[in-house]
């Protein structure tokens, strides 16, 4: 009999040495990790977290939950709930000071919030209100949050240690099943040590400590006990038990009361007396018992002990927060009492901070530098929040003396106390002192300056714009709130509304939820015209917004317009995490380059050095005869070289901004070595331009073209030998807008030719061109691959990664007898990589499922077969989604089966961008990936392979052998990164599909039908059916002026409402017997009638 399988607390079987693989860890299930693990999944993004304890907090420990930590949680829609699980301000009202709770009361303050002259205070900062929400109901929300959100949660999970190899990782973490007592590994990117004052993560890290004196232990004891008869006049979350006139146990020397659910569940949290060392102490049940019951002060009311622990008032925080790709946050960087209810609020601050800069990290909008800004940002919130804690416990030290509740002997306390009460100048004197110690209080129970005066700075703050430094904080930083739009602080709170008053909103909703903010108001449409040229620039969401007099949202109380330190057409600019990340006073003529800079600096993108941006209308413009760009044009001509790998820059189109020295060209002395002005020195990488270089470079040709003129003129627009002329339109797709016949024609444009311009010209056969390192990071980032190498076609990436995995014949590679690489790769897999092809042909017409494949695979181990060593599928294929489900069931059979999986992903970004499935879901099915930046995506040149980095190193040394090192290579990859993001990250192929199924709607309505129903940009017009040959229907769509390729048409980006209406005509010509009338200024180039179009009327072109 079969031994029995052990299986861990989470249903999965033991790894054994094989590691389960994640992007993110989080170590512990607290506020800090359940937050960071929400905020995290707000993005899409999925994780584990491990927890030694078998649930959610037991213990109610943390519990004033103040506005700015409920602002995060509004932001992922949690707000409500933690509102509704919550004990709401108006049982907050008061903080009382007594001898007991039935008893005499000997003072109270208003608290958070609740005070009659601050309200206003409060209001102003925020929408949000202080609530009490015990750690004990605030976890399940963020656990319940994260699991729904696809992320595993692991409690009974120990974290023993983790390894790793490089600061930046992988780390591989050693955790440990508490019930089966197994252990197994846990492979992840980045590592989160959030599991407390005790972590495990902080201590193996060894991150410096800066200790100071702690002040003793604390005893916590949750109580159930009904005390809602004694609460009728004395309402309140907090309340100090004094007992000077009694004897108490050393232990339990002062108490303070905290209701815990209104009004029958309390934890009395004792404080041992002055002096008390016995660290050890265990008092029992019924001495805790007998304490509780004096300070409630009424033996009739039953009570039950329900829980008791202890913890020591530390006051220790992390000189650093971070260490590569291992962080630490909550309590485990920061240790201090309860005191101004700042634990948790710091632990879900710390989360939000870091979890925005996680996910435009991993998602390639940022480089990694951005993480390192987390601890230099938070850590000085937490230096500030351990020293407020700990003195707010020692500003009740002044409350105590005046009380008589320090002196050792009872006698002495009573004879203090009762002075209190005595009509003396010592009486007198002992009031004005407890007086001024009870009103002092006021800093920790309306301390809304340390919740609200964050300030950040960083490099994800810009400061360069400010003339003036930040206002000085208040006097009182503590106590009072200094709003401002200073980069670097909170953004403002003010309510709005529209024209027609609905439904209020606070400034802070329209921020946040995962983007970038541009707010302005009349006069600035600039700015928001900046902010959509910045996000197809970076591909990074922003939200624009206008406040005023008729503007997107109305300033309806006025307050905007106090607090926004900006003029009306001024600019803030606000990160996800409501931070002001930077401002401009007034409007700018430069808003878009300036904002863009500002952009590229907080991200850590790299930045063009020339003087101002180049915006490139969608349109190209007439550019006036004898200009500068017109001399530009002729300039780029004459001196751009014809190269096999990067388009001849004919034609600079005339720029939105007519700003001079702006022009993408090199001087007129580059050399053979076609290095641009300024090349690589001392390992430093400037940009490929300058001011003066441009100049330079303009007059040279302005000279050379006043003394041939003639010639040019006689010339015109013919090429050598009177050729026609093929003009490249950089700020215009030309006749690319009205061609169906395949996504690769698309144009590049003028955001390419401004990257290429701005590019490194370093050599990537010896990997120094950061443009390309950059580029195969955010590939890397994007796919969840652990390397990239960066080749010249899709043909040739699938055919390195075929030879690369394919090490020794005899071999056999299976794919879908349609694929790419058995139909149009020139037969490469035998030539290149000695290996058989064998087509598989799918079942259902559509793709190959797993018993397709099975039928053709060679698994027989006989010396007369050619077994399978590969399996290539490619998604998309024909333009049909490859559903993930199926993948993964060849994938697992493949692999246990010892077969490599290949995917041919030319169109793989299509799928994703259909919603089928994330890039990183598809590609963890295979071994290795081939990514196209042409097809679809625009870029001229280029594509990426992707796997793990032994993988990459061998196909570097086949790239190489084939001729596919590159030099210069910056060149291609900085006009690829612009397609990534621009097309793929910036959602122009979900517009792409869309236009898809108008064609497919458009042909149905006149009696049309499909041969396959439109998954992403291909619409296959069942052309037959209609009655017409192929060449037919190409013919009458040059008439119609139009480019086709038989009934296949493809949809990419730069396909307009034009081609859709040219396309309507023709459908009509066809159905309905309309006449066509050829369409002169685009019709395509003379074909030859012996061209067989059905020869490329094949899914795999």
């Amino acid at each position: 009999m079969a031994a029995s399988t052990e299986y861990l607390t989470n249903g999965e079987s033991p790894q054994g040495d094989t590691a389960i693989e994640t992007t993110f860890l989080v170590v512990g299930a607290g506020p800090a990790g359940a937050s960071l693990g929400s905020f995290l999944a707000s993005y899409g993004l999925k994780g584990i977290i491990v927890a030694a304890a078998p649930g959610t907090a037991k213990e109610p420990r943390a519990h004033i939950t103040n506005p700015a930590a409920l602002e995060c949680l509004r932001d992922i829609g949690l707000e409500e709930e933690a509102k509704e699980s919550a004990t709401p301000g108006d049982c907050m009202t008061h903080t009382r000071w007594c001898h007991d709770m039935a008893g005499e009361e000997f003072a109270r303050i208003y608290s958070w919030g609740n005070q009659p002259d601050r309200k206003g205070d409060y209001e102003a900062a925020s929408p949000c209100r202080h609530v009490d929400l015990p750690q004990t109901l605030l976890e399940p929300i963020l656990t319940k949050y994260v699991i729904n959100h696809g992320w595993n949660v692991r409690f009974d999970t120990t974290f023993v240690s983790y390894a790793r190899e490089t600061p930046t990782g992988p780390n591989i973490s050693t955790v440990k099943d508490n019930l089966t007592g197994k252990t197994y590994k846990i492979k992840s990117k980045y590592l989160f040590g959030c599991d407390g004052a005790r972590s495990q993560v902080m201590k193996q890290l060894d991150l410096p400590l800066i200790k100071h004196p702690g002040q003793g232990l604390a005893l916590n004891i949750l109580v159930e006990a009904d005390l809602s008869k004694l609460m009728t006049n004395r309402v309140g979350n907090l309340h100090y038990i004094t007992t000077p006139d009694i004897e108490h146990p050393p232990w339990g020397w002062s108490c303070v009361l905290r209701m815990v659910k209104p009004w029958h569940e309390w934890m009395f949290i004792m404080l041992p007396e002055p002096g008390f060392t016995d660290f050890s102490i265990r008092p029992s049940y019924d001495e805790y018992e007998q304490r509780v019951r004096q300070l409630i002060g009424d033996g009739s009311i039953p009570i039950k002990i329900l829980d008791a622990s202890k913890w020591y008032i530390n006051e220790i925080v992390a000189e650093r927060y971070s260490d590569g790709s291992i962080f630490c946050l909550g309590d485990s960087a920061h240790r201090h009492p309860p005191f101004n209810g700042l634990g948790s609020n710091t632990c879900v601050q710390d989360a939000w901070n870091l979890a925005w800069k996680l996910a435009y990290v991993e998602r390639g909008l940022a480089d990694p530098s951005l993480l390192d800004t987390f601890s230099l940002e938070r850590q000085p919130i937490g230096a500030g929040v351990i020293k407020r804690a700990n003195q707010g416990l020692r500003d009740h030290g002044p409350v105590w003396d005046a009380l008589g509740a320090l002196a050792p002997d009872v006698e002495e306390r009573k004879k203090q106390h009762n002075e209190l009460k005595a009509a003396t100048p010592e009486g007198r004197a002992r009031r004005k002192r407890l007086n001024d110690a009870i009103a002092y209080t006021t800093h920790e129970f309306g301390g809304i300056g340390i919740e609200m005066n964050q300030r950040y700075e960083s490099n994800a703050v810009y400061f360069e714009d400010e003339k003036e430094p930040p206002r000085p904080l208040p006097t009182d930083a503590v106590l009072e709130h200094q709003i401002s739009t200073y980069p670097g602080s909170r953004l403002p709170h003010a309510w709005l509304n529209t024209r027609a008053p609905q439904e209020r909103i606070s400034t802070i909703d329209l921020a946040g939820h995962g983007a970038f903010c541009v707010l302005t108001g009349i006069g600035g449409d600039a700015w928001k015209n900046a902010a959509h040229d910045a996000v197809r620039y970076l591909g990074v969401k922003i939200n624009a917004y206008s406040i005023g007099w008729t503007q997107d949202w109305e300033d309806v109380y006025g307050d905007w317009a106090i607090r926004r330190e900006i003029e009306e057409d001024g600019c803030l600019l606000v990160r996800p995490d409501r931070t002001i990340a930077w401002r401009s006073v007034t409007r700018r003529d430069d808003a878009s380059a300036a904002l863009l800079k500002v952009l590229k600096a907080i991200l850590g993108r790299a930045i063009l050095t020339r003087p101002t941006l180049i915006l490139w209308h969608t349109l190209q413009l007439s550019v006036r005869r004898a200009g500068i760009f017109w001399y530009a044009n002729g300039y780029a001509e004459a001196m751009l070289p014809r190269s096999s790998c990067s388009p001849v820059l004919r034609r600079i189109s005339r720029p939105h901004f007519l700003t001079p020295p702006l022009l993408a060209a090199p001087s007129a002395s580059h050399s053979s070595s076609r290095s641009w002005p300024g090349g690589v020195q001392g390992g430093i990488y400037p940009t490929c331009l300058n001011a003066s270089a441009t100049y330079k470079a303009v007059r040279h040709f302005s000279i050379n073209m006043a003394c041939g003129t003639e010639q040019k003129q006689a010339n015109g627009m013919n090429g050598v030998n009177g050729a026609k002329s093929k003009t490249n339109h950089w700020a215009s797709p030309g006749m690319t807008a009205f061609d169906f016949r395949s996504d690769t024609i698309t144009k590049p444009n003028g955001r390419m030719l401004e990257a290429v311009a701005a590019t490194t010209l370093a050599d990537d056969v010896f990997q120094e061109d950061l443009t390309t390192n950059d580029l195969e990071k955010l590939i890397v980032s994007i796919t969840g691959k652990e390397a990239a190498l960066f080749v010249l076609s899709g043909t040739m990436g699938n055919q390195i990664a075929i030879r690369t995995h394919l090490q020794g014949p005899p071999h056999s590679v299976v794919a879908d007898h349609r694929a790419h690489i058995i139909e149009w790769e020139a037969g490469g897999v035998a030539s290149l990589c000695g290996a058989m092809c064998k087509g598989a042909i799918p079942s259902n017409a559509k793709y190959l499922t797993l018993e397709d494949v099975q039928k053709v695979v060679d698994l027989r181990d006989d010396i007369h077969g050619c077994p399978t060593k590969l399996i290539s599928l490619e998604n998309t294929l024909g333009g049909v989604i490859y559903p993930l489900d199926e993948i993964r069931r060849i994938s697992d059979w493949a692999h246990s089966h010892g077969i490599i999986m290949h995917c041919d992903g030319a169109r793989l970004w299509e799928a994703v961008a259909a919603g089928a499935a994330s890039l990183k879901e598809y590609c963890a099915c295979f071994d290795s990936v081939s990514l196209c930046f042409s097809k679809g995506l625009g870029a001229p040149v280029g594509s990426m392979i992707v796997g793990t980095k032994a993988f990459r190193e061998r196909a570097r040394w086949i790239r190489k052998s084939i001729g596919g090192g590159i030099r210069q290579a910056g060149v291609i990859t900085a006009a690829a990164r612009v397609a990534v993001e621009d097309t793929f990250l910036g959602g122009k192929l979900q517009a792409c599909h869309e236009r898809a199924r108008q064609i497919a709607a458009l042909w149905k309505s006149y009696g049309g039908t499909t041969s396959h129903p439109v998954e992403t940009n291909m619409v296959w017009l069942d052309v037959e059916a209609a009655g017409l040959s192929v060449n037919k229907f190409v013919e009458l769509g040059q008439k119609a002026g139009l480019r086709l390729l038989g009934g296949r048409l493809v949809v990419h980006y730069q396909i307009g409402e034009e081609a859709i209406e040219r396309l309507d005509n023709l459908f009509q010509s066809i159905f309905k017997g309309k006449e066509l009338h050829g369409v002169v200024e685009f019709s395509p180039e003379s074909m030859k009638s012996a061209v067989r179009f059905e020869a490329y009327y094949q899914p795999g072109k």
